[in-house]
């Protein structure tokens, strides 16, 4: 742990019972939030639950008022002979204005009666409807098979399971009542059915949703959801089940993240359930009442941690500073010196002792650079040296067997070849060249070695014009060209084939890649020359491979340990290897 975070850590401290307090008093505001918030729920759900009890009431009332209405009891009731029938027009008329009154209500969606086969001479599809329509109904079977006179029925929407669903509409909700036979209380006339507004309904329970995590719910008399506002998981099956939803009032569910109030509409057998999270009441909500006792606590404490800053700040940082110094001579390579400080204390005498020790380094570091400089231009000119003498060795004997076959066309252009060859690699004594000039000295050599194998080989060069100038080491291929024709193309039955040369650009590096259609190498061989060049040392490269191996060496001195080549090949398919080196 750093001096600044324990400086820090021991500042911080100092806000312990600031924490303390904090926690105490959100505790509290919770409480409150949460008390408020039941209150609010139960407030909210009760003045609902009377609007919908009142609603109910009144749709039980009119089917009353309906049933009593003369000209309704004439039309359902009363044994009409052929005459009467074709009379009952303006009866017919004044019975749906009557019902039509009756409708002028946001909470009735529309009455319907539902007649038998004995008075179809009734039905318009309007407010008299064919019995037919509903009788293999489930809910209307249901019914009528039953003894009750009147039943609340609530269609309960195929989505009403759906936990995701933002709100969840019933198909229908309506009260039904049953119109007997003056003479025969057994036969059924006609069926009564007035539909309560599923959207009002919707509607009513929006006033419930106290927060956007809250649910309100409308459940039948088995539990199943037949209306629901708001998305929420708290209305799960699971959740409902745990709640214990046996009596009025408040329950909770979710090991208390779920609290639930709910009250049961005794005429409907309906429950009306409020759904809100714990995490809904926010303690945020009664922070305004606390505001000015947290600002002065606050303040008290700021200007605690000011004045303890103030005091050790100035330490810390001019420590800091040695140690930012000392790490930039471990990381950086980099030797500064310290200027001194105002205050002429302890540090300042550490101070002093470092700039002593950095003046010592910097100029120990300025000799090993001139050392290591000196090893670097030793080390180049080896590997340089195991280079030529390689081809050189190898154009020579092709030189003397010309000569002794008596063919001095073909010395010429070997021995102009070889010319342009060496003039390229002279290079003035420098350590790099453009990438044109490799590409020129690869071609004379490749010119030579057409000669030797008697243009069965084929070289091939694609380099941008871009990339023509990139600095390369001098004889940086062409080990990797020798050894494509000597073990790769030569290796093959027919002994021929082609070595492909290309360049590219990927970011700030140019890959160089030389590329043959031979007979490849084993992976196992593959690897380990991978391996060994990924591990080679500062010294010169000696037995086999050292040709490649000495031009990787070259790139690792020159741009440093990240750059080189890397090899991949198959048998029987040929091999790539890929040169890296900087854009520039």
């Amino acid at each position: 742990m750093s001096l600044r975070t324990k400086q820090l850590f021991v500042t911080l401290l100092c806000f312990l019972p600031l924490l303390v307090f904090v926690l105490v008093f959100s505790r509290v505001a919770y409480r409150s939030a949460k008390r408020e918030g039941l209150a609010n729920m139960k407030s909210s759900l009760d003045s609902v639950y009377d609007s919908i009890k009142n609603e109910t009431d009144m749709i039980y009332r009119n089917m009353i008022v309906i049933l009593r209405n003369a000209d309704i009891r004439t039309l359902l009731q009363s044994e009409l002979t052929k005459e009467e029938r074709q009379t009952v027009v303006l009866t017919k008329r004044q019975a749906v204005s009557f019902v039509r009154i009756l409708e002028e209500v946001s909470y009735i969606d529309s009455t319907e009666i539902y007649l038998d086969r004995d008075r179809a001479f009734l039905v318009d599809q309007d407010l008299f409807r064919d019995f037919g329509e509903v009788r293999d109904q489930g809910w209307c079977t249901d019914f009528l098979s039953g003894s009750e006179k009147g039943r609340w029925v609530a269609l309960v929407s195929p989505d009403s399971g759906d936990p995701e669903a933002e709100s969840v509409r019933p198909e229908a909700l309506f009260y039904l009542t049953r119109v007997v036979n003056a003479s025969d209380y057994t036969k059924t006339e006609a069926m009564i059915r007035i539909g309560y507004s599923e959207e009002h309904a919707a509607q009513l329970l929006s006033y419930m949703l106290l927060s956007p995590e809250s649910s309100a719910c409308l459940l039948d008399g088995d539990g199943n959801v037949i209306l629901r506002r708001g998305k929420s998981e708290g209305f799960r099956e699971d959740l409902l089940r745990d709640a214990g939803l046996r009596e009025d009032g408040f329950s909770e569910s979710g090991n208390g993240r779920y609290h639930y109030y709910f009250r049961t509409l005794p005429e409907t057998g309906w429950k009306l359930l409020s759904c809100v999270p714990d995490s809904s009441f926010r303690a945020s909500d009664h922070l305004q009442d606390y505001i000015p006792m947290l600002l002065a606590v606050i303040l008290s404490w700021s200007v605690l941690l000011l004045l303890s800053t103030l005091y050790s700040g100035s330490m810390v940082r001019k420590i800091q500073k040695i140690s930012d110094y000392v790490s930039a001579i471990e990381s950086e390579h980099e030797v500064r010196l310290i200027r001194p400080f105002r205050a002429k204390d302890e540090i300042q005498t550490l101070a002093d002792s470092y700039n002593s020790m950095a003046e010592a380094l910097k100029k120990n570091l300025e000799r090993e650079y001139l050392l290591g400089l000196s090893k670097r231009n030793s080390d180049l000119k080896a590997l340089q040296a195991q280079i030529n003498p390689h081809f050189l060795y190898n154009t020579l004997e092709l030189i003397d067997y010309y000569a002794y076959e008596n063919q001095p066309e073909i010395v010429e252009k070997i021995v102009k070849s070889l010319a342009d060859f060496y003039k390229l690699s002279l290079n003035n004594g420098s350590d790099l060249y453009s990438l044109w000039k490799e590409i020129r000295l690869i071609t004379s050599y490749f010119d030579i070695q057409k000669i030797r194998w008697e243009s069965s080989i084929e070289l091939v060069t694609d380099i941008p014009d871009e990339l023509a100038q990139c600095q390369i080491p001098p004889f940086t291929l062409q080990p990797l060209i020798e050894n494509a024709v000597l073990h790769g193309i030569r290796g093959n039955a027919e002994h021929r084939g082609k070595v492909t040369v290309s360049a590219r650009k990927e970011g700030d590096e140019v890959i160089v890649s030389v590329e043959d259609d031979g007979i490849g190498m084993q992976q196992e061989l593959v690897e380990e020359l991978n391996r060994e060049m990924e591990l080679i040392s500062e010294d010169t490269v000696s037995g086999s491979h050292y040709g490649i191996q000495n031009s990787n060496q070259r790139l690792k001195i020159i741009f440093g340990p990240k750059y080189g080549m890397r090899i991949s090949s198959t048998e029987n398919e040929g091999t790539l290897v890929q040169i890296t080196i900087p854009a520039s």
